[in-house]
């Protein structure tokens, strides 16, 4: 219980801040892409220096992770190991989640 009360209350402030639910998004977003890129591809597909080699291939990748209903049809853009696989799997989750948190808290703006 007290785990999900510390993810409620991090991901939109249980239920009264929206803008948290998309910082909550992005920046799990984020860290489970680099957790991708380092542990669970064949090749890293981005080496951080002072810039980034091919942006727009780095940036799709990215979106590729936010998008959990495949709009952008991006799904065979990494070349993944199992334990990618799994990576995969609960970033996909935790996107949901954030998603879903950030659509409930508009539920504070709901007419009685």
């Amino acid at each position: 219980d007290r785990f999900l009360l510390c993810l409620n209350k991090y991901s939109n402030d249980f239920n009264r801040s929206w803008m948290r639910g998309v910082c909550f998004t992005f920046i799990t977003a984020i860290g489970f892409y680099f957790a991708l890129n380092y542990w669970g591809m064949e090749t890293p597909y981005f080496v951080i220096e002072y810039h980034f080699k091919d942006f727009g291939q780095v940036l799709l990748g990215f979106i590729s992770i936010i998008d959990v209903t495949d709009w952008t049809d991006t799904k065979d853009l990494f070349d993944l190991t199992p334990t990618g696989k799994v990576i995969l799997f609960f970033a996909k989750l935790a996107v949901s989640y954030g998603i879903w948190q950030t659509i409930y808290a508009f539920y504070k703006f709901k007419r009685q």
